[in-house]
């Protein structure tokens, strides 16, 4: 059972470790200094079940996205710094900030059972604000021979064969994660 001191109104474990310090940036939007990356060299092409298709890549620190399939067909992301944590066995935490559209996005990924979990807030304080609540299926992981200090299975880092995914008019398109998407990323 863990104890907690309430400083303000952010709860703190009283473990003797050193937890993340916080700085307000812009609009009191608060951020953790020293965000972790553990998302980093992995990619992954994962669908929703109104056959809505995404490919998403860690970098550096960064996260990378375009839709590939479904009504945000052409909607993309680069270079977007994200955060994330480890909450499980290969199950992460992952969230991000783009304030030009404006959306923010969390993500549950699930690698070992190849399922995520999305929730976001999209085009907040604008006429068009949705929320979004949804979950996937992955299609393909590609990741690194370790992973956070960790071996990998070699079946988890082999490129991906082509996918199959349904259309929303429901006829087969096979696509492969190309050698220049990899390239560019």
């Amino acid at each position: 059972m863990a104890l907690f001191a309430i400083i303000g109104t952010v709860a703190q474990p009283l473990s003797g470790k050193e937890t993340p310090q916080k700085k307000i940036g812009p609009n009191h939007v608060q951020q953790y200094l020293g965000a972790e990356h553990l998302m980093d060299g992995i990619r992954f092409q994962y669908f929703y079940e109104d056959g809505s298709d995404l490919e998403r890549a860690f970098k550096e620190g960064k996260v990378r996205y375009q839709w590939i399939i479904g009504p945000r067909k052409g909607n993309k992301g680069e270079e977007i710094p994200y955060q994330s944590r480890i909450i499980g066995d290969n199950l992460y935490m992952v969230n991000w900030h783009e304030s030009k559209k404006p959306d923010f996005t969390s993500l549950i990924i699930d690698l070992k059972n190849k399922a995520l979990y999305s929730t976001a807030i999209l085009h907040y304080g604008t006429s068009a604000e949705m929320v979004h609540f949804k979950e996937a299926s992955i299609k393909s992981i590609e990741r690194p021979a370790k992973l956070n200090g960790i071996e990998q299975p070699m079946a988890a880092h082999k490129a991906a064969p082509p996918c199959e995914s349904k259309s929303p008019d429901h006829s087969t398109i096979n696509f492969e994660i190309g050698a220049s998407a990899q390239a560019a990323y």
